[in-house]
């Protein structure tokens, strides 16, 4: 299995929330509302993305080992062990 070493939350407007997950591989995985683009599995200012119910690894970050995640109000981050920030 997978094991999740942290979680982050983030939201705080009306029917606006989602999570990071990052595990013990440096992948990490976000759910939840996308409709900005916080759960990074892209943006189209034209349309509104739908919203992840299942946990779905990050993909545009397939390649580097992360440390640390965090989650705001409609944005999200993650550290990488390299010292880069995303």
């Amino acid at each position: 299995g997978v094991r999740i070493v942290q979680v982050a939350a983030g939201g705080g407007l009306v029917r606006v929330a989602h999570s990071l997950l990052l595990t013990s591989t440096g992948r990490v995985l976000s759910f939840g509302t996308a409709q900005y683009g916080q759960l990074g599995h892209g943006y189209d200012a034209g349309s509104q993305l739908g919203d992840t119910l299942r946990p779905r690894y990050v993909e545009a970050l397939k390649d580097e080992k992360c440390i640390c995640v965090a989650a705001g109000e409609l944005h999200s981050g993650a550290g990488t062990a390299d010292g880069d920030v995303y």
